[in-house]
């Protein structure tokens, strides 16, 4: 299970702390940072420009598709004696760096909150398999969708809205033609 947050208020704080942590089931695996640099920013103090995802699993063990993620190192040889580099390349680390998510094409531009297509793509491949069945109980302006369904899985969403969920179908349709 995953839940996006941010920090900007103690909100997500609180919920992390007094909801998810109490559910005796579900134990906390991992604490992703999306960083990114657009939008507004003010000129009292350093801007939050990041949102957090919190990943839980119903007990220790977890499916990590480790090769199905990895990227490139950095540098081509490992500076570590007697260590070689995987030529499928490196794990991420927890801080995930997506700029310019407003200017691509995949950006709806009518959703406050809407999550990049890749972002969701690595969550995807690195914890389910193809096939799986991939939930997103707010699902907003179907980025979770289209990652899913690009990548074989198959989707259940849920959206409140009337309008995202009208527009998001739309926009699920034409991107993963």
């Amino acid at each position: 299970m995953f839940v996006w947050g941010t920090t900007k208020t103690d909100t997500f704080l609180k919920y992390k702390l007094n909801v998810l942590n109490s559910i005796d089931e579900l134990q906390y695996q991992n604490w992703i940072i999306w960083a990114y640099d657009w939008g507004g920013r003010t000129k009292k103090k350093f801007p939050r420009k990041h949102e957090d995802l919190l990943m839980y699993s119903k007990g220790k063990e977890f499916l990590f598709n480790a090769d199905d993620i990895r990227v490139p190192y950095k540098m081509k040889k490992n500076v570590r004696a007697g260590a070689s580099n995987n030529p499928k390349g490196k794990i991420p680390t927890d801080v995930w760096t997506k700029n310019n998510h407003t200017t691509s094409k995949e950006y709806a531009g009518w959703h406050p909150t809407q999550k990049p297509i890749a972002l969701l793509e690595r969550v995807i491949r690195a914890h389910t398999n193809p096939g799986d069945i991939v939930c997103d109980f707010f699902s907003g302006s179907g980025s979770t969708a289209i990652a899913a369904l690009r990548h074989d899985r198959q989707f259940i969403g849920c959206e409140l809205d009337e309008e995202y969920y009208t527009r998001s179908l739309k926009r699920i349709e034409k991107l993963t033609k």
